[in-house]
């Protein structure tokens, strides 16, 4: 299963092995959990929230009708 924040890397099988989201209740990729993390510390970077993440932004439910 792809990362819902990126849409690129896979998440591992182990969920202990994946980073839980500090934006929303879900797991994502270790390197998403980094930049989160680094956003959250970094006052110049802007933080993405949830309907930023790709698999919000390229897909909606109007597509699907």
């Amino acid at each position: 299963m792809k990362c819902p924040r990126c849409l690129i890397e896979d998440l591992a099988d182990d969920k202990a092995l994946n980073s839980l989201s500090r934006h929303a209740d879900v797991y994502i990729c270790n390197p998403c959990g980094m930049d989160e993390s680094v956003r959250d510390f970094a006052p110049l970077l802007p933080v993405f929230n949830q309907s930023q993440w790709p698999v919000f932004t390229r897909y909606s439910f109007t597509d699907l009708g």
